[in-house]
């Protein structure tokens, strides 16, 4: 009982999703409109609920600050270890039956999994990023790289989008037609443009002479040991430099 928080604190301390209002037969549950909160919708299947008094029954519907539906039962669920003065936890979800395991139960976890990281906070900025140095800019801006990200979370760029989180068109939109991308101002900045892999550089060199390797193992092991970057053998998924290297 009492006055409702705002939907960014809402967000912050309900983690139990709940199911689409949609899916339930007329009269089974009450609508309670926003109850004087910007930008929520309240449902409940306790048809006694109102603004004032919310059961564990009452559901908030929302679009957070990703442009993503929410909808975050009024509950929570935590464990408590005994004999250990304050040491609790989130009793965090699970989709696999302990007792009957079946394919359906791991897709539904699985999915959940990439749903999670597909809604991270760091996942614009992480792919805007990527996205930038693979399309020209090895030195990105931070204020380039957040422009670049809010495309992708509104899924919008000067009307190209669809309008949805996580819209790659609007993403590519704001890479190549940002301003920093188009400056010409830039262009006589020594720091500005791509710098390519030392194994591409030459490997492109030697294409455009139409280089002939009559010993195409040695070749590729004398760019090993002279250069450090030999074809297949990078360290991790994301090749021989991490993710946020700048040269």
């Amino acid at each position: 009982a009492g006055e409702l928080p705002p939907k960014e604190k809402i967000s912050s301390y309900l983690y139990v999703g709940a199911f689409e209002p949609t899916i339930f037969d007329e009269g089974e549950i009450v609508s309670l409109g926003s109850c004087e909160i910007e930008g929520l919708s309240i449902y409940s299947k306790n048809l006694n609920d109102d603004c004032s008094n919310l059961s564990s029954e009452a559901v908030f519907s929302f679009k957070d600050h990703q442009n993503i539906y929410r909808r975050l039962k009024n509950v929570k669920s935590t464990v408590s270890i005994t004999g250990i003065e304050g040491a609790t936890f989130r009793n965090a979800p699970h989709f696999i039956d302990m007792l009957e395991h079946n394919r359906r139960d791991m897709y539904y976890e699985t999915d959940a999994v990439i749903e999670h990281f597909f809604q991270h906070p760091s996942h614009a900025p992480f792919l805007a990023s990527l996205m930038i140095k693979r399309f020209g800019i090895s030195n990105p801006s931070p204020k380039y790289i957040e422009r670049v990200a809010t495309a992708y979370i509104n899924g919008n760029y000067r009307g190209i989008g669809g309008g949805e989180y996580g819209d790659l068109g609007a993403l590519i939109a704001a890479v190549l037609l940002d301003v920093e991308s188009r400056s010409t101002t830039l262009d006589s900045d020594p720091s500005h443009g791509s710098l390519r892999e030392p194994v591409l550089k030459i490997t492109s060199l030697m294409k455009s002479m139409d280089v002939v390797q009559t010993d195409p193992i040695g070749w590729t092991k004398f760019i090993g040991f002279n250069v450090g970057q030999e074809p297949y053998r990078a360290l991790s998924v994301f090749s021989f430099f991490s993710p946020d290297y700048q040269p």
